[in-house]
């Protein structure tokens, strides 16, 4: 059954979509964030057969977010008509759980007696991701910060950590030695996965570090446990959690 996968959420998310996406084991179209597309989260993933955009419900609309999801879900429903899909699995995350747990029982996926690699979330780098960083970074040992976003409430390390992290440490930060729109998320991901230590807020590149098996040397959820243990990994990782710094 050709299946339509509509997942207006961040590219966080789309990494805690991975496990679903695989034990799926049907190439889906996945239809996600317009402002998203350009960053090729997506671009090497094995297990979409094609992206499509939607617009945002929580930030296109002037805070009518209801009216933003029904235009997501009418051009859902177009699109479906269009590319002759069979089958609307719309993914979304309005009951207070694991977030990985809830994209699996959208997707009618039993993971009850699953063992945790079942769980284990992915990004796609290709070569020329993995080449482009080892050119960027050369021969630096050197710590990778995520400490700042544009994003409501804040979730920024407080610039008293920051300053003392660049002054013991070779860095290169997110925002600082690259912008955000300077090179796709992938080839980001790839510098991260070059670094010795890794700080992070609660972004993409929290989930994007456990997902390449990395070691989370810090990770501030400043929101608290509870946004924490929805979109915290299945998989065993080593990680140190911080809620206040």
């Amino acid at each position: 059954m050709k299946t339509l996968i509509v997942y207006p959420h961040g590219i966080g998310d789309i990494i805690l979509a991975t496990p679903a996406l695989r034990a799926f084991k049907e190439k889906v179209g996945f239809m996600m964030l317009n402002r998203l597309i350009s960053s090729e989260i997506l671009t090497h993933c094995p297990y979409v057969e094609k992206v499509y955009g939607c617009p945002d419900p929580h930030n296109d609309y002037e805070g009518n977010v209801m009216q933003g999801i029904h235009d997501v879900q009418q051009r859902a429903v177009q699109l479906a008509r269009e590319e002759g899909f069979e089958r609307l699995a719309y993914l979304d995350h309005t009951i207070p759980h694991n977030k990985i747990y809830l994209n699996l029982d959208k997707l009618g996926i039993s993971h009850k007696t699953e063992s945790e690699e079942f769980y284990r979330t992915e990004v796609f780098l290709s070569q020329e991701d993995r080449d482009f960083a080892k050119e960027f970074v050369g021969d630096r040992k050197f710590t990778f910060i995520h400490g700042s976003s544009p994003s409501l409430p804040p979730k920024d390390f407080p610039k008293d950590f920051l300053k003392s992290l660049r002054k013991d440490k070779d860095v290169i930060e997110v925002g600082v030695d690259f912008l955000p729109t300077a090179f796709d998320i992938n080839k980001q991901f790839a510098i991260m996965e070059l670094a010795s230590e890794i700080y992070v807020i609660d972004s993409a590149f929290y989930h994007a570090a456990h997902a390449l098996g990395k070691d989370v040397d810090l990770a501030y959820f400043n929101r608290g446990k509870e946004v924490y243990d929805r979109v915290r990994p299945l998989h065993t990782v080593k990680e140190k959690i911080c809620y206040e710094i």
